[in-house]
């Protein structure tokens, strides 16, 4: 898997941004501290549960294949299906769009929006 730093100054056919913003967040304290490890972080929704999962949403522009490309990704954080960890799973999601913005290296931007939330 390519890291943060090397896919951010690789090619444009190297940039993936969900290996890009998994290697990210594996890296932030927070996931350490408040999720329980780096393997709560994956492109799947797996255990061990609270876990983040990291997906590409459809769409994006590659900037006419210039020098700027733009995905849009989603993170969820997802609970233990006997529902054991769903209170705090809010809070979790915050935390964890707050420190990819902090740790994502230019030029790598992030913008925080939540949507619904289901039981």
């Amino acid at each position: 898997m390519v890291g943060a730093r090397e896919a951010v100054t690789g090619t444009s056919a190297e940039i993936d941004g969900v290996a890009l913003a998994i290697e990210v967040l594996k890296a932030a304290p927070v996931i350490t501290e408040k999720f329980g490890g780096p393997d709560r972080v994956s492109g799947l929704n797996e255990p061990p549960f609270p876990h983040l999962r990291v997906i590409a949403l459809p769409g994006g522009d590659d900037g006419r294949l210039l020098w700027t490309v733009r995905k849009e990704l989603q993170v969820e954080v997802w609970a233990h299906p006997d529902g054991r960890s769903w209170p705090p799973l809010h809070r979790l999601l915050y935390d964890a769009a707050g420190s990819s913005r902090r740790s994502c290296p230019p030029p790598c931007s992030t913008r925080c929006s939540t949507a619904s939330w289901t039981t």
